[in-house]
């Protein structure tokens, strides 16, 4: 992620950066097959969790027989021990919204939503801030940049409950049922999602990667990580580290760099004794 020179809601900062860069040129002339067959391209893989390749999911919302589809992005993020999605919201609220935007266009969403942790009182006011910038500059809202194209996003706040991060029990406690995940298969959101429909759904550093890869193109992002899984992961390290925090490295790195390196390792330079990846949740 590109350190911002401004405040993290900064609209003018981000665009410093190539902000809104891969919006404008979807919006200029590229077609929903020609995103998805860049993200295919890419390798990109959901960062939520289960890993599954972005482009191919994409792939089938566009062509799903049924006409009506809704986006979703989770960031409800109840894991205890993560927070790297957390970390975005609050320092790059205007690179998850291009992302959002992106996926909701391709998605030819008839609604769009920001699923939001209901602890993320902050990051929802960056958020919140981002989101009234955007729609100012004639980036999201009504005839965005004179396109014709109309696209907005809605905040949802979430249920505290650790279940309710689980993409399908989310889709449930949205539409005022208790937060209960359905069994996959057959109630995949791309078939089953919200009200019934197709749904596109995914998680904060997933959507954070998608104006990257359109603005600098594929082969920029799989110049890391590694063949089958491209690209760089954020990690949430916590625990008896000496520098705990979000890290970002190239996917493939050991744990020992992670934990060694980057968090300093054990206090008082004793052994590690035991690592516990993905949290108390896995």
């Amino acid at each position: 992620m590109e350190k911002l020179d401004g405040q993290p809601w900064d609209i003018e900062a981000y665009i410093r950066t190539g902000g809104y860069e891969a919006w404008k040129k979807y919006l200029a002339g590229m077609s929903r097959e020609d995103v998805v067959n860049e993200l295919k391209k890419s390798g990109l893989r959901g960062r939520g969790g289960a890993g599954f390749p972005t482009g191919i999911k994409w792939d089938k919302i566009i062509h799903h027989r049924t006409p009506e589809h809704y986006f979703v992005c989770n960031a409800g993020e109840h894991e205890p021990g993560t927070f790297k999605d957390r970390y975005l919201l609050k320092h790059h609220p205007h690179q998850l919204l291009e992302g959002c935007l992106i996926a909701a266009h391709t998605a030819q969403a008839k609604a769009s939503f920001i699923y939001i942790n209901h602890d993320y009182n902050e990051e929802r006011k960056h958020l919140e801030q981002a989101m009234a910038q955007a729609k100012a500059k004639g980036l999201m809202g009504k005839n965005i940049l004179g396109t014709g194209v109309d696209l907005d996003i809605e905040l949802f706040t979430g249920m505290g409950s650790y279940v309710a991060g689980e993409e399908t029990a989310m889709l449930e406690s949205m539409q005022g049922r208790p937060a209960m995940p359905r069994q996959k298969p057959p109630f995949y959101p791309t078939d089953f999602g919200l009200y019934g429909k197709p749904t596109l759904v995914n998680n904060v550093e997933t959507l954070c990667n998608i104006p990257r890869i359109l603005h600098k193109g594929a082969s920029w992002f799989t110049q890391v990580g590694t063949e089958k899984c491209p690209g760089t992961m954020l990690f949430s390290l916590s625990g008896a580290v000496t520098k705990p925090g979000v890290y970002e490295l190239p996917m493939g790195t050991p744990l020992r760099t992670l934990i060694e390196e980057c968090g300093g390792g054990v206090p008082g330079g004793r052994k590690v004794k035991a690592v516990f990846p993905g949290g108390p949740s896995f």
